[in-house]
């Protein structure tokens, strides 16, 4: 699920003036964040995605313990009807 997002070029010039640095910072800073706040999107999707296939599974199952029931009823002659 996660994806490819583009690096920033993280080197900082060390001719800048003060004020640029700060700017520069503050640049790194913000996609630093925004990083950890795909990955943390990404870790939720994840997380998400394996409850549902959980999910599918045990329905699957409960599906299959069903049947199984429903043929086992049968073959011991309930029709499972009230007359």
């Amino acid at each position: 699920m996660s994806r490819n997002h583009e690096s920033p070029d993280l080197t900082i010039n060390v001719n800048q003036s003060p004020e640029a640095k700060v700017l520069e910072r503050a640049r790194r800073y913000a996609a630093a964040s925004q990083r950890a706040r795909w990955l943390e999107r990404d870790r939720v999707l994840a997380g998400e995605e394996e409850k549902l296939a959980e999910c599918d599974y045990h329905r699957a199952s409960n599906d299959r313990l069903a049947d199984n029931l429903v043929a086992d009823d049968r073959t011991m002659g309930f029709t499972g009807t009230l007359g």
